[in-house]
């Protein structure tokens, strides 16, 4: 999940998923973003609860932000936290309508919380930073 963080909340970006591989051991491949999953407003929701606990614990937290979590039979789980721009960015800035990067400095320099950025279809990138846009998000499945 990306997100950037504002001082007066947490702005959702985009659920993504991420390609691993699968033979031995797991291994990073990419990605695309958004992705639909029945679960995805819950982790979307579970996602900005945990930003928002880290942003408390901190008592300065801006930025990009990329949470990681497992789309589980009991539902989403966050396994970790990047305070940093993640490889999602890559596919991230293909499709949205506004300049991330613009946003990022925006929450750095303690301005408000803008509405979200449109995305505009969906993008599969690869760890090494080719990116494939396309013009719809990814069905779950």
């Amino acid at each position: 999940m990306s997100l950037i963080a504002f001082r007066d909340r947490i702005l959702p970006l985009a659920l993504g998923r991420q390609r691993l591989s699968k033979a031995g051991a797991f291994v990073y491949q990419g990605g695309r973003v958004p992705f639909r999953s029945r679960s995805a407003r819950r982790a979307i929701e579970l996602a900005v609860r945990a930003a928002g606990a880290l942003a408390v614990a901190s008592g300065d937290l801006t930025g990009f932000l990329g949470v990681d979590l497992v789309l589980g039979r009991q539902g989403p789980v966050v396994i970790e936290i990047n305070p940093r721009i993640t490889t999602s960015y890559i596919g991230l800035r293909q499709i949205a309508a506004t300049n991330l990067g613009s946003l990022i400095l925006r929450a750095g320099r303690g301005a408000g919380c803008p509405a979200a950025p449109r995305l505009r279809g969906a993008c599969d990138y690869e760890a090494g930073g080719r990116c494939r846009p396309h013009g719809r998000p990814a069905a779950n499945g």
